[in-house]
């Protein structure tokens, strides 16, 4: 590794030869920079046993010298796996801006996620003059494939590419533009825009025209918002979002976005749209009340659980009263029981009475044990009451025993038949 241009024909010598070891070395010195060219190693790969010509390759791409992509490029496509992968990856040191779109296409057409991940990487990896110029150009092209542009716009993503930011969103807005480029335009937003850019991707969010775009965008949003590293800012800028909301569609995706970043200066805000608006911004700022992570909310949807005209706004309230009763902390358990008594007052279908059961069984206590025992005796509601009690009891007793310790607690079979309370 150490010679100049007279090791090139030992190196040749080598490669060609059958001596396993010595074409390795011969590899090895190749990586290491030995000779002055790399032209007559790329000319021995045709040539080669598969194994070795991956070798090569790699050893090739690890060098850098970028004078080999010619006769690295076709091996690309090769059907021999070992040799693709190869060349895959070592374009990432080697490519230019040519590479772009045969990456990106080896990625979206193979089945292999090897291939997919080694494409991928080596988009990454591309250096060289124009190449962030030429990816953001192809990513934006309405012309270009719609699977090579989402592959495409997705590197920029990997590649911190921040001033792709204004063209990811005008493809995101675009209403015409294929729903995996726009999707994958979502994605990379959520890792490229930052607070500036928040409220025009909540505006972005209130006009996409189908469920899987709604999630994306949603995701971009809240990830933009979590990564607003002042809180008061962050705050100020989902209110000010809401406020200046111009469709109901817009105002229930910022409602839900609400409850999910959970800071309790947005509460207000819910419990207005609770009140004042009406259809899916009120079922969504419900929902976002009903899926609070602590306790903020609960007095709320008792309320509403108590007061609420519609079923479903009933059962919405009461179930995520129940699910908030069961893990926020600060609830005393006669905390817990007041709440529960007060959802088996307003349920009023057969699903919703077994959750409150299932939640007094969770409970333990004589208090709940005596409510739960008053369903057994109900048809559609004895199996749950059952079950509920089978639970409280479960929670409350326990097995002593001077000898045999490891099997006492066989003596509570729990046969409710036989049990006397």
């Amino acid at each position: 590794a150490t010679l100049g241009a007279e090791a090139a024909p030992i190196l040749v010598d080598a490669l060609r030869g059958s001596d396993e070891a010595l074409a390795h070395a011969a590899i090895m010195s190749v990586r290491g920079g030995a000779g002055t060219g790399v032209g007559d190693y790329v000319a021995l790969l045709d040539g080669m046993p598969p194994a070795r010509r991956a070798l090569l390759i790699l050893a090739l791409g690890d060098r850098g010298d970028k004078t080999a992509l010619e006769g690295v490029m076709p091996y690309v496509d090769s059907d021999e796996a070992e040799v693709r992968l190869a060349a895959l990856e070592a374009l990432g040191t080697l490519g230019d801006a040519s590479c772009l779109e045969p990456l990106a296409l080896a990625s979206v057409t193979t089945r292999t996620r090897e291939v997919r991940e080694t494409a991928r990487g080596a988009l990454v990896r591309l250096t060289g003059e124009g190449i962030e110029e030429a990816l953001r150009t192809r990513a934006l092209d309405a012309d270009a494939d719609a699977a090579v542009r989402a592959e495409l716009i997705r590197c920029l993503a990997s590649r911190y590419d921040v001033s792709a930011t204004p063209g990811l969103l005008a493809v995101a807005s675009n209403a015409s533009a294929p729903e995996p480029v726009r999707v994958a335009s979502f994605k990379s937003l959520a890792v490229l825009a930052s607070s500036e850019e928040l409220p025009a991707l909540v505006e972005l969010l209130g006009q996409v025209d189908n469920s899987k775009l709604e999630h994306w965008a949603a995701l971009a949003v809240l990830a933009v918002a979590q990564e607003t590293p002042d809180e008061k800012e962050r705050v100020a800028l989902m209110l000010d979002a809401f406020k200046g909301a111009q469709t109901p569609g817009t105002k229930a995706a910022i409602c839900k976005l609400l409850g999910q970043l959970g800071d309790e200066a947005y509460l207000d805000v819910l419990r207005q749209a609770w009140r004042e608006e009406k259809g899916a911004v009120q079922e969504a700022a419900l929902r976002a009340l009903a899926d609070w992570s602590d306790r903020a909310a609960l007095d709320d949807l008792a309320v509403i659980v108590s007061s609420a005209e519609s079923e479903l706004h009933r059962s919405l309230a009461l179930r995520g009263m129940l699910r908030t009763v069961a893990r926020a902390e600060g609830i005393s358990d006669e905390e817990r029981l007041a709440f529960c008594l007060r959802a088996f007052a307003a349920a009023e279908n057969v699903q919703d009475k077994k959750l409150v059961l299932a939640r007094l069984g969770a409970l333990g206590g004589p208090e709940a044990r005596g409510l739960i025992e008053q369903y057994l005796t109900e048809p559609e509601l004895a199996q749950e009451a059952a079950l509920a009690l089978r639970r409280n009891i479960e929670g409350t007793w326990t097995a002593f025993a001077s000898h045999g310790r490891e099997v006492a607690p066989l003596a509570l079979d729990l046969d409710l038949s036989l049990i006397h309370i």
